[in-house]
């Protein structure tokens, strides 16, 4: 679960293509509306429609709304998984992936986890910093490094549980 769900919530409400709300969420994307200066809510934000051709616009409180829903439900999904697992986490949360880099969502996990919260950047890896030194590309190094480990534990545990059961319960109705 992830900020893909957030691009696809702006892609429907926004009537856009997934690269444009991808676009739309990278540029101008906040993940709650206590990060949001009031003189910006109002602010335009122009965007080309689905069929690529029709220009759209929205406002950066609009923008804000439908990303702080997703984020609530992934955080409170996190939350509920958390509590139900009876784990102990006493150092927090670390936020990963392109999602986590959005303005005010570390807050906004603390907020629903009520714990602390960082944002993880990757360890020990070599290579373009502007690659590897970046919240994007946490989620992926770290799924190769725990397939290398034990590619079994990787199949069983992440393929068919995380995927096939959490995804489920992050679809809107």
């Amino acid at each position: 679960i992830g900020s893909d769900h957030i691009t696809r919530d702006l892609a429907q409400v926004l009537r856009a293509s997934a690269t444009v709300a991808k676009q739309i969420k990278e540029e101008y994307g906040i993940a709650s509306v206590l990060t949001l200066e009031d003189e910006m809510k109002n602010d335009a934000i122009p965007y080309l429609s689905v069929d690529g051709k029709s220009e759209r616009q929205t406002t950066r409180g609009r923008l804000v709304d439908i990303i702080q829903q997703r984020a609530e439900m992934i955080f409170a999904l996190v939350k509920e998984t958390i509590l139900s697992s009876q784990m102990n986490i006493p150092s927090g949360a670390i936020l990963i992936g392109g999602g986590s880099s959005l303005s005010g969502m570390p807050e906004l996990a603390k907020e629903i986890l009520e714990m602390e919260v960082r944002v993880g950047l990757p360890l020990d890896v070599t290579g373009n910093v502007n690659i590897i030194n970046n919240p994007k590309a946490t989620f992926n190094e770290g799924v190769v490094a725990w397939s290398s480990i034990s590619p079994y534990l990787w199949e069983e545990y992440f393929l068919k549980r995380l995927v096939s059961e959490k995804i489920k319960i992050c679809q809107r109705p």
